[in-house]
């Protein structure tokens, strides 16, 4: 499991999602003080999502999920 947690950060940080979304994302408590104030919309924690998947799926060599829904 620990695997793909680790797998999941380092494609968010290479499509370069904040790293308090990141943290955010995999449910990490944040050290700082001021990162607690933050609180992130679940439509910004979507876009991120979607941005990784997309990179995996074109590792796969598949198409991103954006232009499968746009074909449906």
């Amino acid at each position: 499991p620990h695997d793909l947690r680790r797998s999941f950060a380092t494609v968010a940080d290479e499509v370069e999602i904040a790293p308090n979304v990141i943290k955010s994302l995999m449910n990490h408590v944040s050290n700082d003080i001021t990162d607690s104030y933050i609180i992130r919309s679940i439509e910004r924690k979507r876009r991120a999502t979607q941005a990784i998947t997309n990179r995996i799926l074109q590792w796969a060599g598949w198409p991103s999920m954006t232009a499968v829904h746009r074909s449906i």
